[in-house]
């Protein structure tokens, strides 16, 4: 390790003179270097090989090896932007001695890579596992091979050969239903089908169309399905790649006779927190309340919030969607949702739905450090929030924020200090506050509501300014598609009110003739007034 006295000096010069990225570069090479100095093999044992590289490689160029690498049961260790295993670098940099140096040791272990030591057994389930990756994307006859080879002192590289063979297609595309209404509504959806005659005989194209058909057969109220009850049989043709593939769908054996019935709900029972301190049982629009001696939130809440209720069909999209709706409310830390079937052969299901909340109240303060061209500064800032305010999921929002900074360099101004206060507060209510909004409509909505009230005072050297802000705002998504999210804001006021104006400002930013300087023309009963309505100033 005698070349790190060498390297030094090096890095000590580029610090002062490499600003450049040509010095960024040579520090980089150098670090590399500096790792490159210890051996990659050195804590590789007498009759061990370290994995060199591992390689993918086929004939056949409509199969695509960098897609299978991943199915590879031992890598080589990792490499820097695909060219220098750093990683491993750094873990050699630590000593075999465990007994001295245990930190220093254990934190270049911690941040570098053991050595990938070569698995005879490995490579050989990487050799069925290659084989089984493309027999499922329709290469059914595929083999694969490897080959090793010594590359240097303890290292070895492992060569795959892909065999793909023909690719097989599907031919013909036929269905078997053991129930006939099943068989009704899938056949209905006939253009939603993902199969058909001509595509691969791919297993990721087959699971993706038994997916599909559970989830049409959930939102049709059937409860339990999944994905055993459908199956597929593939008959290959003799000197062909064609396939005749059936889909067949069929009961399990021991399932339930009620799996295939149409579900409704018979009770949706709410709890806060836990249900053994549930009070009596509260109706209200098709669900029942457990919330016990202290009610934390409006029962008008749950309902804007809880698609299932009683007598209503079972969705699968009604469970995910109560979750994603609960979860939105600021209130509620966790909520979970237990489906119940009923004793046979009544078919109905209950849904117990239970809700924890968070603490309502959060105080937060902030204290941060600014630098505006050189002058330096100081803000804090406090936070309260209530997020459960009136019971219904409001969340009441305070900020108070206060800021110095102390500006030099300004020539002409008397002042040399800025000051500035904010004052800000927000009410937020977890629907759309629109009248004559149906209520199936906004149960099918994440919906907020929100009003802000800013008022922010700033004293700077070249004028001191007062801006009131207000808006009413309005965010929703539809439960179906949460990442798609509408803003629309109705009412946007800003009030702008500027005090005290220096001269000094005035006579160079605001009467001037050089069109360079002149960002905004008064008139002199303007200026005099000190009063800017219905002007944009730039500051």
């Amino acid at each position: 390790m005698h070349r790190i006295f060498h390297i030094k000096p090096y890095i000590i010069c580029l610090s002062k003179s490499g600003r450049g990225p040509w010095g960024f570069v040579c520090a980089l090479l150098i670090s590399l270097f500096f790792l490159s100095a210890c051996s990659s093999t050195k804590f590789v044992g007498e009759d061990e090989y370290l994995l060199a590289d591992a390689k993918v490689k086929t004939e056949d160029k409509t199969v695509k090896t960098s897609s299978l690498k991943g199915v590879l049961r031992q890598k080589p260790n990792s490499r820097w932007f695909n060219l220098y295993k750093a990683p491993l670098h750094i873990y050699s940099l630590s000593r075999r001695d465990t007994t001295r140096h245990r930190r220093w040791n254990r934190m270049l272990r911690r941040l570098g890579e053991a050595p990938v030591i070569y698995d005879s057994v490995q490579t050989e389930l990487s050799v069925r596992a290659l084989e089984q990756a493309l027999q499922s994307k329709g290469y059914l006859h595929a083999r694969a091979t490897s080959t090793t080879e010594v590359t240097g002192k303890k290292k070895k590289r492992v060569t795959y050969t892909l065999l793909p063979g023909p690719r097989h297609y599907i031919d013909s595309l036929s269905y078997e239903f053991d129930n006939a209404e099943i068989e009704r509504i899938v056949r209905a959806d006939s253009q939603a089908f993902k199969l058909h005659r001509g595509l691969p005989l791919d297993l990721s194209l087959l699971s993706a169309e038994r997916d599909r058909i559970i989830s049409l057969l959930g939102e049709k109220g059937r409860y339990g399905l999944h994905k055993e009850y459908i199956s597929y049989r593939a008959d290959t043709l003799t000197g062909s790649t064609g396939a005749v593939l059936t889909l067949r769908f069929k009961k399990p054996v021991g399932t339930d006779e009620r799996a295939y019935q149409e579900r409704h709900f018979s009770n949706v029972n709410i709890y806060e927190g836990n249900e053994e301190d549930e009070d009596e049982a509260v109706y209200y629009r098709g669900l029942t309340f457990h919330l016990g001696r202290r009610k934390t939130m409006n029962k008008r809440v749950y309902f804007n919030h809880i698609l299932p209720a009683r007598d209503s069909l079972y969705k699968e999209t009604m469970i995910q969607g109560t979750y994603a709706a609960l979860g939105s409310l600021p209130c509620i830390a966790s909520s979970n949702i237990r489906i119940r079937e009923n004793a046979a052969p009544d078919s109905t299901l209950d849904a117990d739905i239970s809700v924890k909340f968070n603490k309502p109240h959060t105080v937060g303060m902030e204290l941060e450090g600014t630098n505006t061209a050189g002058d330096f500064g100081v803000a804090a800032s406090v936070n309260y929030a209530n997020r459960n305010l009136f019971r219904g999921a409001e969340v009441l929002s305070l900020k108070l924020r206060g800021a110095y900074e102390a500006i030099t360099g300004l020539e002409g101004y008397d002042g040399r200090n800025y000051l500035e206060w904010n004052a800000e507060a927000s009410l937020k209510f977890p629907s759309l506050l629109v009248p004559f909004l149906p209520i199936q409509r906004g149960k099918r909505i994440k919906a907020s509501s929100e009003v802000t009230v800013v008022f922010s005072s700033q004293n700077r050297p070249e004028f001191h300014r007062r801006v009131l802000t207000g808006s009413w705002a309005y965010q929703w998504s539809k439960i179906t598609k949460p990442r798609v999210r509408h803003r629309f804001d109705l009412l946007n006021l800003n009030y702008i009110f500027m005090p005290v104006i220096s001269e000094t400002f005035r006579n160079e930013y605001l009467s001037g003739d050089d069109p360079r300087y002149v960002y905004v023309q008064l008139t002199p009963q303007q200026l005099d007034g000190r009063t800017l309505s219905n002007q944009r100033l730039s500051d």
